[in-house]
């Protein structure tokens, strides 16, 4: 399994904010089906809301999108 994690860059660490995760889920899987997503791979193309793949954040089994922090 792949955990999708949708935060707020600020000040060097990742915070969530429970209304900005739960729109971004729903858009995640819009985006999976519009697109025909078949590996986790292509999930990492995600760019909406303001929410980008953060490959320093992120590993193996763990996907961190972050927007960056007002």
């Amino acid at each position: 399994f792949i955990t999708c994690v949708f935060g707020e860059e600020k000040n060097g660490r990742i915070l969530e904010k429970a209304t900005l995760c739960k729109m971004a889920r729903g858009e995640m899987v819009r985006y999976l089906a519009e697109h025909h997503c078949q590996t986790p791979e292509q999930a990492k193309r995600f760019d909406r809301l303001g929410f980008r793949f953060s490959p320093e954040h992120s590993d193996e089994n763990n996907y961190v999108f972050c927007k960056k922090g007002r």
